[in-house]
């Protein structure tokens, strides 16, 4: 018991150890775009400038995956922070309104940074760790060896995922006899379409 507990304590450290540590870079285009989702289509979250610092944590294809920069404007509902700490969950929006693109929800008990842009029932809060927004790769200058390195880090310290059940095996008609019915099969879901 001892041994499964020590075992888990670890774990979860070298995890946290993990989720903090990223790789810098700088900007190396005139003007960059942090995007909300690893994609052109995506809307533009914030500009920086040359030479601006950036956290990273991925690489996606042809996109980096960057934190959150202190300038990212989000907003929280004013009615759910009390004393520094949400009360509730509570969404991240990127602007004064519902409607706004949702950056993350904060579980209830969450510490929070208040910046004074006060209006509309919303308040202003600093980036928190877990917002990641998306670059172009190719203008920004970092150690992709250190970045993929830190990655596949990460990747062997995550539990493997379950496998999957075995479809059943197929049973032959004994001559003279029907042939049994097909076992029934679950359905793979369906691709969550919004």
């Amino acid at each position: 018991m001892k041994k499964m507990t020590l075992l888990s304590l670890l774990a979860g450290g070298v995890l946290s150890l993990f989720a903090a540590e990223s790789v810098p870079g700088r900007v190396t285009a005139d003007r960059l775009n942090l995007r909300f989702a690893p994609e052109l289509k995506s809307p533009v979250a914030l500009r920086v400038d040359k030479d601006a610092t950036l956290q990273l944590y991925g690489i996606k294809g042809q996109w980096l995956e960057v934190g959150a920069p202190e300038s990212l404007k989000i907003y929280v509902s004013e009615a759910y922070i009390a004393n520094g700490k949400t009360i509730k969950a509570i969404r991240m929006q990127s602007d004064k309104s519902a409607t706004s693109h949702c950056l993350g929800v904060l579980p209830a008990g969450s510490e929070v940074k208040l910046i004074d842009d006060r209006g509309y029932g919303w308040v202003r809060i600093a980036p928190t760790e877990s917002i990641r927004l998306y670059t172009a790769k190719m203008y920004v200058e970092f150690d992709e060896a250190q970045l993929t390195k830190l990655e596949a880090a990460k990747a062997a310290a995550m539990p493997a995922a379950p496998a999957a059940p075995e479809a059943p095996a197929a049973v032959e008609a004994k001559p003279g006899e029907a042939a049994p019915a097909p076992a029934a099969t679950i359905p793979a879901p369906k691709e969550d379409v919004k």
